[in-house]
Parts: structure tokens; C-alpha cells; sequence
């Protein structure tokens, strides 16, 4: 199998997709159960000013959620890739600015197979592999496995 085929085959998509999607509905759901120790993680990172803390900590964990959702089930799924995408490049940048300060920090960052929770150069690689994941994803658009597809008529069943 060529190296090229495989990166845009089906079933990698399909696992590439799960993996991103169920990550962020498990982030989000963490988080929304805790939304006063997210506000606290949030403002260790320093970025945000003070009176936008709480107001991120409670909508972030919501976009999370529901991105991860669209990308699971394959409902507006490419939306919710360029959501989580924008979100993981904000979260890889803050990481490494904290990281550039010498900050020794809780991530924030909930997944189960979290080794860790404070910031460091494998919290960075782990942003970047799933960047990588997204990005995937973005160029390699398929239907399968997608509620989209069910609701969504092709446009070759509109010609006939």
C-alpha cells in the first residue's frame, strides 16, 4: 500500500474523526462539570484579561462539546473540524507561550489518555498531532460514517 493511499483512506478517516470527536466531547464535558476550576486554569494561562475569564470558561467548554459532537457523528462535520482546529492552533500558541515563560501550569487539558496536567513540551506535541489529525481531515472529506449524508441529498440525486 502506498503511503499516499493509506493517508487517504476510509477507515483512517473514520478513526482520525472518532478520535478528534469523542477528545473534545470528553474535554467539553469535563469542563462544563467544572467550570469554576476551568475559570482558574484559564486565568493561569495570563492571556485573557480578568473580566473575559469566567465568560470563556463557561462558553468554551460548550464549543468544545458540540464540535466534537458535529465531528463524531459526521453532522456538519467539516465545520466542526475548522472549530476544534482553531481552537487546538489557540491552545498549542498559549501553550507555548506559557512554556517560553517558564510557567509551571495546569493545561486544562482533559482527555483520557492525559499523562500529565501540567503544561509541557509533550502537551505541545499532543496539540500538534491533533492539529495534524485536523488538518487530515480537512483535506480529506469523505461521507462515510456520516449523519450529514443521511439527511443531505448528493447532488448527483438532484440531476436524476
Amino acid at each position: 500500500m502506498k503511503i499516499k493511499s493509506f493517508f487517504e483512506s476510509r477507515t483512517l478517516f473514520i478513526l482520525f474523526r472518532f478520535i478528534i470527536g469523542f477528545t473534545f466531547i470528553y474535554a467539553g464535558l469535563e469542563k462544563i462539570m467544572n467550570p469554576a476550576e476551568f475559570a482558574i486554569v484559564i486565568k493561569n494561562y495570563r492571556i485573557l484579561p480578568d473580566i473575559l475569564v469566567n465568560l470563556f470558561a463557561i462558553i468554551l467548554p460548550w464549543i468544545e462539546l458540540l464540535a466534537g459532537i458535529a465531528i463524531f457523528i459526521g453532522f456538519y462535520h467539516r465545520g466542526g473540524n475548522l472549530i476544534i482546529l482553531a481552537l487546538l492552533i489557540v491552545f498549542a500558541l498559549a501553550i507555548s507561550i506559557n512554556l517560553i515563560r517558564g510557567v509551571d501550569i495546569s493545561c486544562g487539558c482533559k482527555t483520557p489518555w492525559q499523562s500529565t496536567d501540567n503544561i509541557n513540551v509533550l502537551k505541545l506535541l499532543e496539540e500538534i498531532v491533533l492539529i495534524l489529525l485536523c488538518l487530515q481531515l480537512f483535506f480529506h472529506s469523505t461521507s462515510t460514517f456520516c449523519l450529514e449524508k443521511i439527511f443531505t441529498k448528493s447532488p448527483q440525486s438532484q440531476q436524476k
